[in-house]
């Protein structure tokens, strides 16, 4: 039985690589894609760093971390054309980091709202912060929407303590 299920994966992955199945080809990444995927695997790798430190010593709420691919953005979201990005939830909360602009970052969230008779209902969605960010000698540097320089620490931090509050 595993090894029949094996098999039927397996084939699917050949018949689109065969050309059986017709799909969009992906476009080669550009400059400007890779200083974005540079970007946010950066801030990724600190905030999967972050909640795991948070997850360890938290008694109770646990924060999770997901990449989100184009697709889901542009099928779930909305948000079409984009090149990805990553989501932090927590029970109450959630954080979308997404490409907006060539090296800008935006940050939207929801938060979990209680209704007198017990039900959550989403807030709507609001931006939390636009991160600009520019790659110079192998290193990444973020400006808020001001200009003013960001320390990356701080920044997910902030971004931590917003998801996780009540």
């Amino acid at each position: 039985m595993a090894e029949e299920f094996d098999n039927d994966i397996r084939e699917i992955a050949r018949s689109l690589q065969a050309g059986k199945t017709s799909l969009a080809g992906a476009p080669a990444l550009t400059d400007t894609d890779k200083e974005f995927l540079a970007a946010i695997e950066d801030l990724y790798v600190h905030f999967r760093r972050a909640i795991t430190i948070f997850n360890d010593v938290s008694p109770g709420m646990r924060l999770s971390l997901q990449r989100l691919t184009p697709d889901f953005l542009d099928l779930f979201l909305s948000i079409p054309g984009r090149r990805g990005g990553f989501s932090v939830f927590s029970p109450s909360r959630i954080v979308i980091l997404f490409d907006e602009d060539p090296d800008v970052l935006t940050v939207i969230g929801k938060k979990r709202r209680t209704e007198k008779d017990g039900e959550g209902k989403l807030s709507p969605t609001v931006q939390l912060i636009k991160i600009n960010f520019r790659k110079e000698d192998n290193t990444i540097t973020y400006r808020d929407n001001a200009g003013g320089p960001l320390e990356l620490h701080s920044l997910v931090t902030l971004i931590i303590k917003w998801v996780s509050a009540a």
